[in-house]
């Protein structure tokens, strides 16, 4: 028997998940995020993408293995309040953790032997 069950084959990733509030004049946000505004056409064609049912081009992913990863969308309709009672969570710093290189000469003694010279 064949089948995508073999040995070899990945589990299928866990649901991406997403909550879309939708407020007065069709402002939205996104996971408790920034206000977006519909007059904007990148929110705009985010809004009419959900309208038809589908996931927007933004919250698509693929796993390692090139496959869709499932996306689950929640959708709050707020539609009869004004978005300034919305929550906005600010986005939490993260410090660099990364490596660094230093480029170019270093002056440092140059520059000490220099001033105890004068």
């Amino acid at each position: 028997a064949s089948g995508a069950s073999g040995a070899g084959a990945a589990a299928p990733a866990e649901p991406k998940v997403y909550k879309v509030t939708v407020w007065k004049g069709s402002i939205f946000q996104l996971d408790d995020g920034p206000l977006r505004y519909p007059t904007d056409p990148v929110n705009r064609a985010f809004l009419d993408t959900l309208a038809r049912g589908w996931v927007p081009e933004e919250l698509r992913e693929v796993d390692g293995a090139g496959r869709a990863v499932p996306v689950t969308i929640s959708l709050a309709d707020n539609r009869e309040e004004d978005a300034s009672s919305a929550e906005i969570k600010k986005p939490r710093f993260q410090a660099f953790k990364g490596g660094g290189q230093t480029l170019g000469r270093d002056w440092t003694e140059q520059a000490h032997s220099t001033v105890a010279a004068a």
